[in-house]
């Protein structure tokens, strides 16, 4: 008996060619089929993969815009409540005006005494009235050319609240600088002279007593 001694590489060609000839040699097996157990999809016609139409596209472009410029992400911010910047507003301004409120200015008196004008005597009375809700001072506007004459309406102003049953302590009502500054240099002198002119030219451009024949300044006629 003779005996056939095969190489390593011989011996894997000749036993890799056995299988593949026994791989064909079987029938092919069919695959099982799987059913979905799912629930059964809606009637009708699916465009999953479809692109949008243009009215689908219009529509998700003015939605953006209007969740971009109006609409915003309410979770992010918190809205208040009506009027509350209107309030705020009006709130600052009033803060502001206070101080205007209780100072009796040098044009409240009468020049050089201790007497209020009917404009100051107004102003007074608003203040008396409404002392009793203010924590602030009452000041009196200074008189750098003479300190004395602002001392004694300091005086006379404190006397006078006592008369009129609205008494504040002596350390309420204070000599100091109008809270408003006013105009200053050719600015103060040419606001000066339109004042005056218009208060001069007053008695020539309008009559002193009724006409039906008056024009203004928009061209019209009564």
């Amino acid at each position: 008996m003779r005996i056939i001694h095969l190489r390593p590489t011989t011996a894997v060609a000749a036993i890799a060619l056995c299988v593949a000839t026994t791989a064909l040699a079987q029938e092919p097996v069919e695959a099982p089929v799987v059913q979905p157990t799912g629930p059964a999809p809606a009637a009708g016609h699916f465009h999953r993969n479809k692109p949008p139409g243009p009215i689908r596209r219009a529509a998700r472009r003015t939605m953006d815009t209007v969740h971009r410029h109006f609409i915003g992400d309410p979770q992010e911010f918190v809205e208040p409540p009506l009027g509350y910047y209107l309030y705020e507003t009006i709130g600052t301004m009033k803060a502001k005006a206070d101080p205007h409120q209780f100072t009796l200015y040098r044009s409240d008196f009468l020049v050089g005494t201790t007497r209020l004008s009917p404009a100051g005597a107004r102003r007074f009375n608003d203040m008396a009235r409404k002392m009793p809700k203010w924590l602030g001072p009452m000041v009196v506007e200074w008189t750098p050319d003479d300190p004395q004459l602002a001392d004694a309406r300091k005086n006379a102003v404190v006397a006078l609240m006592s008369h009129v049953g609205a008494p504040v302590g002596a350390e309420r009502v204070v000599v100091g600088p109008s809270p408003y500054y006013g105009a200053f240099g050719t600015e103060a002198g040419n606001m000066y002279n339109i004042e005056v002119y218009r208060y001069g030219m007053a008695p020539f451009n309008f009559s002193v007593t009724p006409s039906t024949t008056a024009t203004f300044s928009g061209g019209g006629q009564r």
